[in-house]
């Protein structure tokens, strides 16, 4: 008898209602609206200065990778003036000069920078030799309205670290 109606009543509340769920959406978009508008686009451009620091670590890895599994030279070609500060860049088989005269072969698609990221750095073009290392150390820089990211490349072994930066 007790089992029966234990049965019953999870039979009967099995989700949750449409009312319920609706409640929980209202609540998620208020408490939103809150945040957003408490802390505006900055907080956010702070997180997309980090998640492009990162996304640049990664696409100066695969060009390095490639540069060793291909045998030639991979470069990372920043677009915008010569000093910065830098729109974007691309990933370009070839050589730091081919990429710069556009002889290179392009190995990825521009990727650009969101508009409250500036990014800046002591040179346009990295280049990783088939043996994996850099032409030279390179220090790029990716601030957000509040936080900064370097972006750091060790010429020998072509190590390539991202921290945040201390000075903005």
């Amino acid at each position: 008898m007790q089992r029966d109606q234990r049965t019953r009543q999870l039979r009967q509340r099995r989700g949750v209602t449409l009312l319920e769920l609706l409640v929980v959406v209202t609540l998620t978009g208020i408490l939103s609206t809150a945040v957003v508008g408490r802390y505006g686009r900055s907080i956010f451009g702070d997180i997309g200065a980090r998640t492009e620091a990162h996304q640049l670590w990664l696409d100066m890895q695969r060009a390095r990778r490639e540069a060793i599994r291909s045998g030639t030279p991979h470069t990372i070609l920043m677009s915008g003036s010569a000093s910065g500060p830098w729109s974007g860049y691309q990933i370009v088989a070839g050589s730091a000069a081919d990429a710069r005269s556009g002889r290179g072969s392009a190995v990825s698609e521009p990727r650009t920078f969101p508009e409250e990221l500036s990014a800046t750095g002591d040179s346009p073009t990295v280049e990783f030799n088939f043996e994996g290392q850099a032409d030279r150390p390179v220090t790029l820089q990716l601030t957000g309205p509040h936080r900064s990211w370097r972006v750091q490349v060790l010429p020998l072994i072509g190590s390539v670290t991202v921290t945040e930066s201390t000075s903005l």
